[in-house]
């Protein structure tokens, strides 16, 4: 009984309040009318001035479609944010409501005020459908956000590399790199805001790296921190590193202070205080030939300006090194080698 009589309330008041555009009104007269619908109290209450986020919100698929059905419901209405519906549902662990934002034609390239899109917090989230569903819409994955960076750039800074290759597949890294080449100079260098490259190096993804310039992408662009070879000095990536060098990279290039990523090495070497135990120091000479050179020139030169590198510890008789200034300086020796003789061995 009461169920019939809420439910003629509500029809009486739509029909009544067509002409009103209140949206927390059209809400709750729409929640009048879906009676199993159990409000959960810890939606924030200013959801209700934004229908479509509150259905999203609660993952009520029912609600979603009543209110898409009617044509004053505007699909890509903005929040506080700048967040459409489809922006809020990349947060929530229901597929069928993205599939029906996107059956609806909801705008896949929407910016919000931090100027991501949907597929960018796809990436955020590390939900390969959801980047898939944006991807058969359509949805342009280069587009910068206020930090410049693309759908592609974050796939590269977090090493999906399931999400990768549906990039690559989709064509998206062929335009990036076409577009690339196309503002290269003289050098075949490339100033960009982003580098997916530069992004990659940072967090050491060396398959990523690889399959980037396997794919032609310019070795040169560079950003305001420098290049991919700044980006994988400074954190220590020394495998990265090698890498560049082997591919070409050109080690001259310089960051906006006007260093190369031989200077940003050495200044961030003397400053390291970070260390290992002898085992791990091990581990790490038997990476490469390399590694073991710099580890005889070092102990042998470089102890008394590097304060010490090498501690001998006397009673057990091992020796510990400073990790992340070991492997700072194996990148400054490859990177000195490079421009003596050409070649990293």
């Amino acid at each position: 009984m009461l169920r019939r009589i809420s439910s003629s309330i509500s029809g009486r008041l739509i029909s009544a309040c067509k002409t009103i555009p209140n949206r927390r009104l059209f809400a709750f007269i729409d929640l009048l009318n879906m009676q199993h619908h159990k409000c959960d109290n810890s939606i924030p209450s200013h959801l209700l001035d934004y229908p479509l986020h509150y259905a999203v919100h609660t993952k009520n698929l029912d609600l979603l479609n009543k209110l898409l059905s009617k044509p004053t419901v505007f699909i890509d209405q903005e929040d506080d944010q700048g967040r459409t519906a489809l922006h809020c549902a990349m947060s929530q662990t229901c597929h069928q409501i993205v599939e029906c934002l996107l059956q609806h034609r909801a705008n896949v390239d929407c910016v919000d005020y931090q100027g991501s899109t949907a597929a960018h917090l796809a990436v955020k989230q590390r939900d390969l459908l959801y980047l898939n569903l944006l991807l058969e819409h359509n949805a342009d994955c280069l587009i910068g956000d206020r930090y410049g960076k693309s759908t592609l750039d974050l796939v590269c800074e977090y090493g999906e590399q399931a999400m990768f290759e549906i990039l690559v597949e989709r064509g998206v890294l062929s335009n990036l790199v076409y577009q690339l080449s196309t503002n290269q100079n003289s050098d075949n260098a490339c100033f960009c805001q982003s580098s997916a490259l530069g992004l990659a190096a940072r967090n050491g993804h060396i398959t990523i790296c690889a399959e980037l310039l396997e794919h032609q992408f310019p070795i040169n662009v560079f950003t305001a921190q420098g290049s991919a070879l700044h980006e994988s000095c400074i954190n220590g990536e020394w495998q990265v590193v090698r890498l560049l060098l082997y591919k070409g990279i050109d080690h001259t290039i310089t960051d906006i202070c006007g260093q190369t990523a031989l200077h940003i090495a050495q200044t961030y070497l003397l400053r390291s205080k970070w260390s290992v135990a002898g085992e791990e120091a091990v581990s790490f000479l038997q990476i490469t030939k390399v590694a073991i050179l710099v580890c005889k020139k070092w102990k042998r030169k470089k102890e008394a300006r590097l304060k010490c590198v090498f501690q001998a510890d006397r009673q057990t008789h091992t020796h510990i090194i400073y990790g992340r200034a070991f492997v700072l300086y194996a990148c400054t020796q490859m990177i000195y080698r490079f421009g003596e003789e050409g070649v990293v061995n």
